[in-house]
């Protein structure tokens, strides 16, 4: 009985100590995620010059698009046509939210900015 005793709270710890493990990869993930979405906006704002408001909705819509990269990058095949399509999609619909927020003069320059990232993707293949 003492062994079984023993053997159940090796086991409560032993799993504490896995999920507490877990919770700290999920915060270095959440972390770096923001950090990545802050960046990356904050270049926007300089170019953009949108409002507090407009930061505040385009770093959400960013950092779900960052999310929802990587979870596509996790679950599928690194070189399947499936992935590009939907990475593709992912970043149509960031694309059209983040318009969606902007006046007239600032998506013509969100519109150049984007090619201008995909001349420097394309050139760095």
């Amino acid at each position: 009985m003492k062994k079984h005793f023993l053997l159940l709270a090796f086991t409560l710890i032993l799993s504490t100590v896995t999920f507490a493990n877990g919770a700290k990869d999920q915060q270095r993930f959440d972390a770096a995620l923001e950090q990545t979405a802050r960046i990356e906006v904050r270049h926007l704002q300089e170019l953009l010059r949108f409002n507090e408001y407009e930061y505040i909705q385009i770093k959400k819509l960013t950092e779900t698009q960052l999310a929802d990269v990587q979870q596509v990058q996790k679950t599928m095949e690194a070189a399947s046509v499936e992935l590009h399509v939907k990475l593709h999609q992912i970043q149509e619909t960031h694309t059209a939210q983040v318009l969606a927020l902007l006046n007239q003069n600032q998506q013509k320059a969100f519109a150049a900015y984007l090619a201008a990232k995909q001349a420097n993707l394309l050139a760095a293949l």
